[in-house]
C-alpha cells in the first residue's frame, strides 16, 4: 500500500437544543427535504440549497427489526425531538466524511451507505445519509480545480438507541417516542474517543477499498498528521456562515486566519523548492552544465537574461506555474530568516561588501571572493519569492481594507439613519408628554376627583393621553436598542480594519527589507524582476528605492556638515544606474 498522505478526515459534531439546534431542521438540511417540526410548529425547507452544493444521494437506514417509521425522515426526526424534554438536550450527531476524489456518483453513494449501515448496526439506531457534491468555490471564494471538486457525506443519527419493542409495536420507550436509553458512551470523552477512532478507521479502510477498486491511489489514513509523522499544519475550519460571507466578497477574521495559514505553507514549500532546485543546478555545474547564474536567469522567467538564456526561459515560462499567483490572501509578515539558506549565514562581510560587486552580473569568482560562492543563489531565489509573495499579499490586504472601509461607511450610514429615527421618536414622545401636561393643567379638579374613593377614576381623554405617552416612550426604547445593535458591528469592523492596516505596514516593511537585500546582493536580478512586474507593483518598488536614495543623500549631506537642500529631488530610474529607462 502507498505511504499514507495527508487528506481531509472525518469530523463528528453534536447538535444540542441549547444552541438552538433542531433535529428536524438538521435532517431537512442534510437530505434536501421540506420537513415540519411539530414541536416548534415550523416548516424547514431545504429543497433548494443556497450554498451551491448539489445533493446527490439521500437515504435513511435502520438496523434489522426496526419499526417502519425509523426510515421515514419526517416521523423519525420528530420522534427524536419528542424523546428529549431538556432545554439543553443533545439531539443528534453529524458524522461528516470526505469522499475520495475521483469516485463517481454511484461509487460515492455506495461508500456513504456502507459507512452509515456500519454506524446503524453498531449503535442500533437509524442513520440519515446526505451525500453532497462539493461547492465549486472554496471557503475563501476561490474556484477549486476540477480534480479537487468531489463529495462529502453527512451521516446524521440520534443520540439514543432504538427501544426494544414487542413485535408489531410502533411506540414505547422514552416519552412514547420509540427510542430507548442514551448513547452515553459518546457523551464521555474517554469512551467516545475509542468509538470515534473505530469509525475513522472504518472510513479509511472503505476509502482505500473503493479507490483501489477504481484504479486510484489508495493512500488514506485515519490517523492525525502528528501520528502519521506528517509535518503539516491542520487547516482551519471556518464554518458555513463564514464561508458564505467570504464567497460574497465580505472579509472575515476567520477567513483572514485561513489565508495566513495557507500563505505560511506556500512560502515554506516554495522556498524549500527553490533551494532544492539550486542544489541540483550546482551538481549539474560540477558536471560541466550551465552555471547557477544561468539557472537564476531562467528562474525569473528570462527577465534579466539575454540571447539563448532568454529564449530558453521563454520556452519554459508557460509551463512554470507560479505558486504564489494562487494566493489571494494577506499573510502574516514573513521573516527573511524563515527561508534562510547557508548563504544567509555567511557573515557580515558578504552584506557589507555586496553593493560594490554589481557593476554587472556577479561572477562565480566574485562570489567566492566575497565569501558567498555558489551558496548565494538559493538566497537570491528565496528573496525573489518573498518579494513576489509580499506584493501579492499587499494587493490582497489593500483590497480587503477597501472592502472594510466600504462596509464601515454603510454601517455608519445605517447608524446615522437610526440616530435620526431616535431624534424623531424623542420629539414625538415630548409632544405626547406636553399634551398630557397641558390637559392635566387645565383639568386639575378632575384629577383631584379621580383620586377620591367611590368615583369613576380618570376619564377616557386622560387615559388616552397617558397611553400615548407610554406608547411613544416604548418606541423610543425600541429605537435605542436598535441603535445599540449598530455599535457592535461598527466596532468589530473598525478593529479588523486597524488590524489589517497594521499588517499592511508590516508587509511593506518586509517588502522593503527583501528589495534592499536583493539589490545589495544582485542588482541586475532585482531590475530584471521589477521590469517584468505590473505597472502598479513597479511603481511601488521604485518609490521605495527613491525613498531610500533620498534618505541616503540626506544622510550624506548631514554627515558632511553641509546645509541640507530641502528641494524635492528629481525622480530617477529604478536604482540610478540606467537599467529601467
Amino acid at each position: 500500500m502507498p505511504e499514507p498522505q495527508p487528506h481531509a478526515r472525518p469530523h463528528l459534531e453534536t447538535h444540542t437544543r441549547g444552541k438552538d439546534h433542531s433535529a428536524v431542521a438538521g435532517a431537512a438540511y442534510r437530505l434536501g427535504l421540506r420537513l415540519y417540526d411539530a414541536r416548534a410548529k415550523q416548516w424547514h425547507d431545504f429543497r433548494r440549497r443556497a450554498l451551491g452544493e448539489e445533493i446527490v444521494f439521500a437515504l435513511t437506514v435502520a438496523p434489522p427489526g426496526a419499526p417502519g417509521w425509523a426510515t421515514d425522515p419526517s416521523e423519525l426526526w420528530n420522534r427524536v425531538e419528542q424523546a428529549e424534554k431538556r432545554k439543553d438536550a443533545q439531539l443528534a450527531r453529524d458524522y461528516r466524511i470526505p469522499i475520495p476524489f475521483g469516485l463517481g456518483d454511484d461509487t460515492a453513494s455506495a461508500l456513504a451507505e456502507e459507512m452509515a449501515r456500519f454506524i446503524s448496526d453498531q449503535l442500533h439506531t437509524p442513520v440519515s445519509i446526505g451525500l453532497h457534491r462539493d461547492a465549486e468555490l472554496d471557503a475563501l471564494g476561490a474556484v477549486k480545480p476540477k480534480d479537487k471538486q468531489g463529495f462529502h457525506a453527512h451521516l446524521y443519527f440520534p443520540t439514543r438507541r432504538l427501544a426494544e419493542l414487542v413485535d408489531g409495536q410502533e411506540d414505547g420507550g422514552v416519552q412514547g417516542s420509540g427510542f430507548g436509553e442514551k448513547l452515553s458512551m459518546l457523551s464521555n470523552k474517554n469512551t467516545s474517543a475509542i468509538f470515534v477512532e473505530s469509525l475513522n478507521e472504518r472510513w479509511a479502510n472503505l476509502a482505500n477499498a473503493y479507490t483501489e477498486a477504481a484504479g486510484l491511489v489508495a493512500d488514506y489514513d485515519h490517523r492525525s498528521y502528528e501520528r502519521m509523522g506528517v509535518a503539516a499544519e491542520p487547516q482551519l475550519t471556518v464554518g458555513r456562515h463564514v464561508a458564505a460571507m467570504e464567497r460574497k466578497g465580505m472579509p472575515t477574521r476567520k477567513g483572514q486566519e485561513l489565508r495566513e495559514m495557507i500563505a505560511r505553507s506556500e512560502i515554506f514549500v516554495a522556498a524549500k523548492q527553490a533551494v532544492a532546485e539550486t542544489e541540483q543546478v550546482r551538481h549539474s555545474e560540477e558536471s560541466g552544465n550551465p552555471s547557477p547564474r544561468a539557472s537564476f536567469g531562467a528562474f525569473v522567467g528570462g527577465r534579466g537574461a539575454t540571447g539563448p538564456e532568454r529564449e530558453a526561459a521563454q520556452r519554459e515560462g508557460p509551463q512554470r506555474e507560479d505558486s504564489f499567483s494562487k494566493l489571494l490572501s494577506a499573510p502574516n509578515p514573513i521573516r527573511l530568516d524563515s527561508v534562510s539558506t547557508p548563504a544567509s549565514r555567511t557573515g557580515a562581510a558578504a552584506s557589507s561588501s555586496g553593493a560594490a560587486a554589481h557593476a554587472g552580473v556577479m561572477t562565480e569568482a566574485r562570489r567566492r571572493e566575497l565569501g558567498l560562492g555558489e551558496l548565494v543563489v538559493p538566497r537570491l531565489k528565496a528573496l525573489t519569492l518573498i518579494i513576489e509573495q509580499a506584493l501579492e499579499a499587499y494587493r490582497s490586504i489593500r483590497t480587503a481594507i477597501e472592502r472594510l472601509f466600504s462596509l464601515l461607511e454603510r454601517l455608519k450610514a445605517d447608524r446615522l439613519d437610526t440616530a435620526y429615527k431616535l431624534d424623531r421618536a424623542r420629539l414625538n414622545r415630548k409632544e405626547a408628554r406636553d399634551a398630557q401636561k397641558t390637559w392635566e393643567a387645565r383639568h386639575s379638579w378632575q384629577l383631584t376627583l379621580a383620586t377620591m374613593p367611590g368615583l369613576a377614576g380618570l376619564g377616557k381623554d386622560h387615559q388616552a393621553l397617558v397611553s400615548r405617552v407610554r406608547e411613544r416612550n416604548e418606541q423610543v426604547q425600541q429605537v435605542k436598542r436598535e441603535l445599540a445593535r449598530h455599535d457592535q458591528p461598527i466596532r468589530e469592523a473598525q478593529a479588523e480594519a486597524d488590524e489589517l492596516l497594521a499588517k499592511q505596514e508590516a508587509i511593506l516593511a518586509q517588502l522593503r527589507e527583501a528589495v534592499f537585500e536583493l539589490r545589495e546582493k544582485d542588482e541586475p536580478a532585482l531590475n530584471a524582476l521589477v521590469s517584468a512586474m505590473a505597472a502598479e507593483d513597479r511603481a511601488l518598488i521604485q518609490a521605495m528605492l527613491w525613498e531610500r536614495e533620498d534618505e541616503d543623500a540626506a544622510r550624506e549631506e548631514l554627515s558632511g556638515d553641509r546645509t541640507l537642500d530641502l528641494t524635492p529631488p528629481k525622480k530617477k530610474p529604478l536604482t540610478g544606474r540606467g537599467l529601467l529607462h
